[in-house]
């Protein structure tokens, strides 16, 4: 419902009034991040609005606020970035429940509003990732111009590409954000409820990022069991029903071949 309002102009002048006083490389980061979102947030208004209308014009706005999402991951301040390290023994969260990692590495942040920022960069990305495919599709399953849908095709297996990528990005912070990488991983311990309720969405981002059923959706599921079970958040449940519902969204593109 909230989509076809628009966003309020107060809002965007508050925030560009608030860039001016942000100081900490951690603050302005976050807060460049936002004006982006923002700006995504008013493209989709416009566009369920009607106001926005045309596949090359819309396509040309989210191609801009990409380049922008770029340029931000480009020039973060290393002390907002993130490393990689091997971790390729399972976590013992609790007494009976293992958590495996997605991949032999995982991320670590300097701090959990870190991680959180890092994946609200890849979500976004991700739903802009959604919208060229929305865009691309009456183009791609064309039969009157060859030339034109196979370029289109071209353009959505990339988007697929690049949505798995940030599947497996999303899935590699979490080990950190559950709070695993800071503890002996022999010790069963549950951590912080605050972890799960962050990786709600991203995991179901994630689930979505590749083919289903999957290696991605089976981890992802098992880390929402995990919240919903063992950190008591039920919404856990209701995000996996969710992406249950929503698996088979990008078969169309899919059935195009790899990616």
């Amino acid at each position: 419902m909230c989509r076809k309002l628009s966003v309020p102009t107060f809002i965007i002048q508050f925030s560009n009034q608030l860039a001016s006083t942000t100081r900490d490389t951690f603050s302005a980061a976050l807060r460049d991040l936002t004006m982006i979102m923002t700006h995504l947030a008013y493209v989709r208004q416009k566009i369920d609005g009607g106001e926005l209308i045309g596949s090359l014009i819309i396509l040309g706005h989210l191609e801009t606020i990409q380049r922008d999402l770029e340029e931000w991951a480009g020039n973060i301040s290393p002390s907002c970035s993130y490393d990689t390290i091997s971790t390729w023994q399972p976590f013992s969260v609790t007494s009976n429940f293992s958590l495996t990692p997605f991949k032999p590495y995982s991320h670590k942040y300097s701090q959990i509003w870190t991680a959180n920022m890092w994946n609200e960069y890849r979500t976004t990305n991700f739903q802009i990732y959604d919208m060229v495919l929305t865009h691309l599709r009456p183009q791609a399953m064309r039969v009157d111009d060859p030339p034109s849908a196979a370029a289109a095709r071209t353009h959505c297996l990339h988007a697929r590409k690049e949505m798995a990528k940030i599947s497996e990005d999303i899935c590699c912070s979490v080990p950190y954000i559950l709070g695993l990488l800071s503890v002996d991983t022999s010790q069963p311990t549950v951590k912080s409820s605050f972890g799960g309720f962050v990786l709600l969405w991203p995991l179901t981002v994630a689930a979505l990022g590749h083919q289903f059923p999957s290696p991605t959706s089976e981890f992802t599921f098992k880390c929402f069991n995990f919240i919903s079970r063992c950190m008591g958040i039920q919404q856990g449940i209701a995000f996996r029903e969710y992406v249950l519902s929503s698996s088979g969204k990008y078969d169309w593109v899919d059935a195009f071949g790899p990616c």
